[in-house]
This record gives structure tokens, sequence and C-alpha cells, in this order.
């Protein structure tokens, strides 16, 4: 594809040169003629068509990001040779993403710049890399010690080609709690209350705080910074409450945020912070974003002018309960309120569409019909980040959609912007949900992962799996992925690894209930069936997954982080290897019962937030 642009490209031509290999177009005089027009108000693409052929094209365009997003448009309409005429008012300031490079997985610095590609070519303009610990802070090397943490150098890197493609890179950190991976070092010793939170209100503290936030924003070109402090709920509690006693939670977490106030005001930082703990401390019923809080006088006269407050909230709630608790933040603050939701990415191998697009659907709408003009996306890794951020895109998109149209996006255009962004349909997405849940199945919060690991022998999960077609449901969907898998060559690594859990899964799924079955029956036959080909099977099965999720992750990822997946993946084949040996022992007769299965099996009924892994697969 040849283009011939015209007028004047200087703000653009950097992000210009980063989006030729990425969208496959040259520039050349010889090219199709495209007259580009930067000034205020929406933005406009027409693409013309005389006899059947492609004529000339106008683009006009505000922002950097808005002539990155119409330039998207602009090259896959002139691939598939179909006219366009769009116009589009975004509807914020900043439509953002946020990824989590904390729990295992930090994203090679590529990989950061490949995920702003396509950021720009959906119009996003504002990235987060959410760091606790992985930024290196010169003055405290135990600060993500063998964790992979960015250096100043990396992060000024990514935020030089952000800013080529009119994308803001702003700082994430904490600066309170979710500091366990630093505070378990005998360094952090002076620092620590609880062994995940920071000692408030302590000296001490700050001139640690300090160095890190000196450090976290040094290497961006923005005075934005986001200093967390959420879920510290344990404040007060530990090393505080044995040296001062017990202190009412609230005016010690209006202190702190007080104090690292004063830090970002003299590095000339504009902060803003998750808003939970406020509310939590607020409510009467101890409970996050009530909408029933009230905020006093005294409290609003304490909280720091500076402070923005930034909502999140990931489930589907009502459009009305969204709009009152924004309406809240704006009482409790004199910024105004960023909006967080969530591309539901965490403790799972696949992305729960089910629960992400309605929920973006009613949060968003709430966020038009207040004003709100700042908005984003979580993509987060909690419990060792196993999944694929990019198997996210599909999330990112419908945000896109959603912030450059008054109404929700229309599910043709979403389908047609996502297909033309990644090469991948829209329904080959939705069905990285059917990891976790199907219709025949019924709602499972996490059950590929639950499957995965827990022990052959245990069988933790198996009473409230009992009865479910699993076996058959995960041999269709292996099916189905290796197809998504094998259709879609640029993004279609997305569905390697889901695709090898799907046809594991299809032999270890039920295995637990049948092993079960046979023992209580003494049904010799299947037991040495399972013991001398289902076993063996299902361990060169689980290895294989291990590979292609191993070469996954070094391509993606830097290497530090994966040693916590090799021990799951370990754990996993040798208690495989253990039920074969444990069942051969006991058909030799060398054993008279296998005590594991002579016990009883409870269902647990619950839906947990990760599965049963910590209980079902005691290893990790």
């Amino acid at each position: 594809m040849i283009l011939n642009l015209k007028g004047d490209l200087a703000p653009i031509r950097k992000g210009l040169a980063i989006q030729q290999k990425e969208l496959g177009f040259t520039i050349s005089a010889d090219g199709l003629p495209v007259d580009i027009k930067q000034r205020q108000g929406p933005l406009k693409i027409t693409l013309a068509k005389v006899n059947s052929n492609l004529d000339h094209a106008i683009i006009e365009y505000n922002q950097p990001i808005h002539f990155f997003r119409t330039l998207a448009l602009l090259t896959a309409a002139v691939r598939d040779n179909r006219s366009l005429e769009i116009q589009e008012t975004p509807c914020f300031d900043t439509l953002g993403v946020m990824l989590d490079c904390s729990r295992n997985a930090v994203l090679k610095v590529e990989t950061v710049k490949r995920m702003l590609r396509k950021m720009a070519n959906m119009g996003l303009n504002m990235l987060m890399l959410y760091t606790e610990d992985t930024y290196e802070v010169p003055e405290k090397p135990f600060f993500g010690y063998m964790r992979g943490a960015y250096s100043e150098s990396e992060l000024r890197e990514c935020d030089e080609y952000a800013a080529a493609l009119g994308i803001e890179m702003i700082p994430c950190i904490q600066t309170l709690s979710h500091l366990e991976k630093y505070l378990r070092w005998p360094a952090a010793d002076t620092v620590r209350d609880t062994p995940r939170t920071l000692l408030a209100d302590h000296q001490e503290t700050y001139q640690f705080l300090e160095k890190l936030i000196a450090a976290a924003s040094r290497p961006f070109r923005t005075r934005r910074i986001h200093i967390g402090m959420d879920e510290a709920s344990d404040m007060g509690l530990g090393a505080s409450l044995r040296q001062h006693g017990y202190q009412a939670p609230f005016p010690l977490f209006l202190r702190h945020l007080k104090g690292v106030n004063e830090i970002t005001r003299q590095h000339k930082l504009k902060p803003m912070i998750w808003s939970d703990m406020l509310f939590k401390f607020a409510s009467t019923t101890h409970s996050g974003y009530d909408p029933e809080t009230k905020f006093s006088s005294e409290i609003l006269a304490q909280m720091p002018a500076e402070i923005q407050p930034v909502y999140w909230r990931y489930g589907c709630l009502p459009i009305e309960t969204h709009r009152q608790l924004l309406r809240q933040h704006r009482e409790l603050s004199r910024k105004e309120p960023m909006f967080a939701g969530g591309v539901f990415t965490w403790g799972r191998f696949g992305v729960n569409y089910d629960i992400t697009l309605p929920a973006l659907a009613n949060s968003l709408t709430a966020c038009k019909l207040e004003k709100v003009r700042e908005a984003m996306v979580t993509l987060w890794g909690d419990d060792g980040q196993e999944g694929n951020y990019f198997g996210g895109l599909l999330g990112l998109q419908y945000l896109a959609e959603h912030g450059y149209h008054d109404e929700e996006p229309d599910s043709n255009t979403l389908q047609q912007r996502i297909r033309d962004n990644t090469g991948i349909k829209h329904e080959a997405f939705i069905d990285l949900s059917r990891l976790n849940q199907d219709e025949q199945l019924g709602e499972h919060e996490n059950l590929a992962k639950t499957l995965l690991w827990q022990d052959p022998l245990l069988g933790l999960a198996d009473a409230d799996i009992d009865g479910q077609p699993l076996e058959r449901h995960f041999q269709e969907l292996s099916r189905t992925l290796e197809s998504h898998r094998q259709s879609n060559s640029a993004e279609g690594m997305v569905f390697d690894v889901p695709t090898q859990l799907a046809r594991l899964l299809a032999g270890k799924a039920e295995l637990g209930l049948r092993l079960r079955k046979a023992y209580n029956t003494k049904d010799h036959n299947t037991l040495k069936t399972i013991a001398t080909e289902e076993l063996p099977s299902l361990r060169r099965l689980a290895k294989e997954l291990k590979d292609i999720h191993r070469k996954q992750w070094m391509r993606l990822n830097k290497p530090f982080g994966w040693e916590i997946l090799d021990i799951r993946y370990g754990g996993l084949i040798s208690r495989l290897e253990t039920a074969e040996q444990r069942l051969k022992e006991y058909l030799r007769g060398e054993v008279k019962e296998v005590e594991e299965l002579e016990a009883e099996v409870l269902p647990v009924r619950i839906k947990p937030r990760y599965g049963l892994l910590a209980s079902a697969c005691p290893l990790v």
C-alpha cells in the first residue's frame, strides 16, 4: 500500500515511521493522495472512489492520537478497496490502559511497544505500567531484586515511543500497601508495618518514598503520577500497633496521604490515587464504594487539593449506581475523577468477556452522562499472570469505540474494527471466555485454572463439578481454539496456550471423578487404564503445555517470574506421576488402599476469585 501524504507532517512524523510497518504502507509521491489537516474539532476521514478506484483521501484531526486512529481506519479501507466517510467526536480527553507488570510478568520493552502500536490504532492516548517494585531505585538494591525491574533507560525508551504516537505514559506505583515483594527483605525492616503495608506517618517511610517517587517519575515526560494506596485495610495493625497503640484508620490514612502529597509537590508532580480506601474508611459498614457513604466536612478539609481520585469498579453495576458514586467523587475532591474499569484478565488463562463488556457498557455510559473526561481499563495479572494481555485487545477496542461515539458502539462496527486491528474475529476473542464458562456448564469464576492445578488424587473441586460434561466441553473448545489459532497469523499466538490447555483439560477435568468411582467399585481394569495410559498421556500433555507457555512467556516477558509457573507445572507433572505410582502399587497389592481416595470429597460450593489453586496444589 502506497500513500502520498500531504500537509504538515511534523507533529506526527516519528509516529508515522513507527506505524508504517504496523499498518503495512509506504510513503511516496506515487501513492494515493491523502490531504492531512490539523485543526480543532472532531476527527474526520474521507476516502473517495472514482469509477470503482480509490481516488483521494482527507484526514482532519486535532490531537496526534486522533490522527493515528484515522490512519488505521484509512489503511484498513484501502486494503478492502472501499470508500469511507467518518466523523467522530471524542467523548473523553483521556482514554487509557493500565497493564499489571508486578505479578510475575514484567513485559519486555518490545512488548510494551507492540501494545502501544495497537493502542494508537484504536485512538487510546494513555498507558500506565503498574509497577509495585518492578522499577529500579538506585539507592535501594533490594527494591525489585530478582524481579526483572525496569531500568530508567528502559522506561524512558517506552515513554519516547509512546510520545511519538501521541500517547501519555504515566508512572503507576504503590506508596502504602501491595509492597509485600519488597517488604519481605530485612532491608525493609524500618519501613514495614505489616507484611504488605508500609509504616504510615513515619519519617523513615517518607524518606524511602521520596526515593521511590523520584525514581518512578524521572523517566517520564508527564508530570502526572499514580501513587496507588488501594486495599490497605491492614494499615496500622502491625509494627504501628506495637509502637503507638491503636490509631483510628481514617485519620492515619489521611496523614499518610498528606505526607506523600508533600513529596509529590516537591517534585512538581500531579498525583492520583485509587479512591477505594477513602470510601471504605468513611463507610458506616466499612464496605468499598458504598453509594450511601457520607464525607464529613472535617474529612473533606483534610483532603489535599492536588489529589485526583481514580474510581475503580470492575463488576457490572447499574448505570445509576455508577453515576451516584461519580458524583460522590466530585464531593470528595477538587480534582475531576478518573474512571478505571476492568478487562477481566486477572487470575485466569483466558479473558472473561461475559463480565467485561456489559460492565464497561454501564460504567462508560455513566461516565458520559456525568461528563467525566478521563477513563481507562485495567488488565491485572493477579496470582502469577498465566494469561496473555493481547487476549484483552477486544476490551481495549470496546473502550475505544465507546470513547469515540456518543452511544454504545454498534456491534458491526466493533467487529469490523477489532478484525482490522488484530486480524482476529470478534467471536474468537469471545471464545477465550469459554475456558471458564459455557451455556451448558453455567457460570464458573475460574474453571480452567482450578481444573488444571487441582491434585489428581485429592480432587478438591470434584464434588462441585460432578455431573457436568467437562470432557466434551474441552474437547470441542480445543478444536474451536485451534481453528482460531490457525486462521489468524498476526495475533494467533493468543490462542497457543488456551488451545493446549483445553486439550489437557479434556482428559484431566473429569479424571478425579472417574478415578474415585473406579476405586470405590474396585474396577481394576479402569484403574489400570488410568495408571498405564491416561496419566502418562496427561503428563506428556502437561509438559507440552509448559513448553508452549514458556515459549510465549519468553517472547512477551522478561524471564524473571517464570520460575513461579515452572514450579506450578513441575508440581502438576510430579503429582500426576505420583498418582500413577500410587495406583500401580495398589494394583500390584503392595498397598492395601489408596488413602487419598478413601477420604470423602466435600462440595466446596464457593466461587473463589482465583480458583482453588492454593488448596488444590499445595506445592505452589
